[in-house]
């Protein structure tokens, strides 16, 4: 069985192709759309009476996270994944989809509004190594479940496991060293200055 369309594009690996580009929209370009929207618009927005109830949907953390790799699961179902690649329509939704889930999953993480965000330790740590266990779960069942979706050659699947499982974690455990970077800082900040070189200097000037 042949997908003209992505086999034509991507040499045969249709389905590798095809889940490097989903990966990049859902994990790599929501967060960064999130991280351009200026904090300034985004406090404004926040006072409409709509975006407040979107808020406290935003802040349910365990929807936003069955959101995000939900939707990564559901995609990858061989009659909807195979379905999405045989049709430019539906291939449209699936990647606005992964847009809209991707941002979903990432507010809590790179919300625009600073008190929206979850505490990097423990609890955004923790957030993002179980996404990073579902990319890792779901990369192996497609690497080494039997051949399907229609690609023609098998390595096409390996490919599109691995992008998955190793692509995935990769940006998982990247935004995890964010999260302890984030957290050194913030603890650095809320620890009194302590400075005895400053006192030293104020009693040798009182001496003299």
């Amino acid at each position: 069985m042949r997908l003209d369309g992505f086999h034509d594009m991507a040499g045969g690996y249709a389905l590798s192709a095809h889940m490097a580009q989903h990966m990049f929209v859902a994990l790599v370009l929501a967060p960064l759309l999130l991280l351009c929207v200026p904090s300034s618009a985004a406090r404004k927005a926040a006072t409409g009476s709509v975006v407040r109830r979107l808020l406290g949907v935003l802040r349910r953390r365990r929807l936003t996270w069955f959101i995000g790799i939900g939707a990564m699961w559901f995609w990858q179902l061989p009659t909807i994944g195979e379905a999405a690649m045989r049709r430019p329509a539906l291939h449209t939704v699936e990647s606005v989809c992964f847009l809209l889930t991707g941002a979903i999953f990432w507010w809590p993480i790179a919300s625009p509004l600073t008190r929206e965000r979850m505490e990097p330790l423990p609890w955004a740590v923790l957030y993002l190594f179980s996404a990073c266990l579902g990319c890792t779960v779901l990369g192996i069942l497609i690497a080494f479940a039997q051949p399907g979706m229609g690609h023609t050659q098998p390595a096409d699947q390996q490919i599109a496991g691995l992008v998955m499982w190793v692509g995935g974690c990769f940006v998982y455990l990247s935004a995890i060293m964010a999260m302890f970077a984030r957290w050194y800082n913030t603890s650095e900040e809320t620890v009194p200055a302590f400075a005895p070189d400053r006192i030293g200097i104020r009693e040798v000037s009182s001496v003299e």
